[in-house]
């Protein structure tokens, strides 16, 4: 009861921040219009992502191996509908795959993006879950986001001691910004945090930081409506390295996690 009622606070909270900022700009002068870079009205709108990696990391967390992930939206007046699919080995050996799909449906303006996501596992022992995702960015000119995750419906549970089934309301605040770089080149550190026991720490422990990760991309605009991103990360998880967890067959050296790869968007 804590957690959601904790929860909701947080997420008012963001809300309130974000709508304190959009009124403050209306109301300013000119000079500090550069932080509502935004556009007044929003129509139809559509896009299409392909990706591929060498690991899929997710979080902090190893989820796996050389995997394909792809994305397809539309929207109309900022709200919008996205289906993500994942067709990824587990390992490098290929010895299981991981399908997933994920439908998301929200609302995104003024750099606010709310949205529910529906994650569906296709394996036996992974069931189905549901996410609330809050993010925040102040502008492009300014791209500091704040993202706030919980998960308050579907599996997302553990037993405490009592041997009691328990919703976990697992939780994550990611903290980002994109430095832009000559080259049309972006390097995007992210830290994240969950709170309290959580998916994030296989419901174990409490407070974590358990995403440190650092994303270098280069962009080439193929035509005015496709570019093609190749990506290289570096990622660390703190609180998994402090439970001397083995991250299987994901490209570590000292605790450190890689991942690379190529991307084509359209829009």
């Amino acid at each position: 009861m804590k957690r959601s009622v904790l929860t909701v606070v947080l997420c008012t909270a963001v809300l309130f921040i974000a709508s304190a900022h959009v009124h403050a700009q209306d109301t300013t002068s000119t000079r500090s219009k550069w932080l509502d870079d935004y556009p007044k009205k929003v129509g139809f709108t559509w896009g299409a992502n392909m990706e591929v990696h060498a690991n899929y990391i997710w979080r902090g967390r190893r989820v796996g191996g050389l995997t394909h992930q792809g994305s397809a939206n539309v929207g109309y007046g900022g709200a919008y509908a996205d289906v993500w699919w994942n067709v990824g080995a587990q390992d490098w050996q290929l010895n299981q795959f991981l399908p997933e799909v994920d439908v998301t449906v929200g609302f995104r303006r003024w750099g606010l993006d709310v949205n529910f996501i529906y994650i569906r596992n296709f394996l036996p022992q992974k069931k189905n879950s549901g996410e609330v995702r809050l993010k925040y960015t102040v502008s492009s000119k300014l791209p500091l986001s704040l993202q706030i995750t919980t998960r308050p419906c579907l599996e997302d549970h553990y037993f405490n001691e009592a041997k009691e089934k328990v919703r976990a309301y697992s939780t994550y605040f990611e903290l980002g910004y994109d430095f832009a770089l000559p080259y049309d080149m972006t390097l995007s550190p992210r830290v994240g945090f969950t709170p309290w026991k959580s998916l994030y720490t296989a419901y174990k422990g409490d407070f974590a930081v358990n995403n440190i990760s650092f994303t270098l991309r280069k962009t080439w605009q193929v035509k005015s409506f496709m570019n093609v991103n190749a990506f290289a990360a570096i990622m660390t998880n703190p609180w998994w390295m402090s439970y001397d967890y083995q991250q299987g067959n994901a490209l570590t050296i000292d605790g450190l996690m890689f991942d690379t790869g190529i991307s084509i968007s359209f829009k």
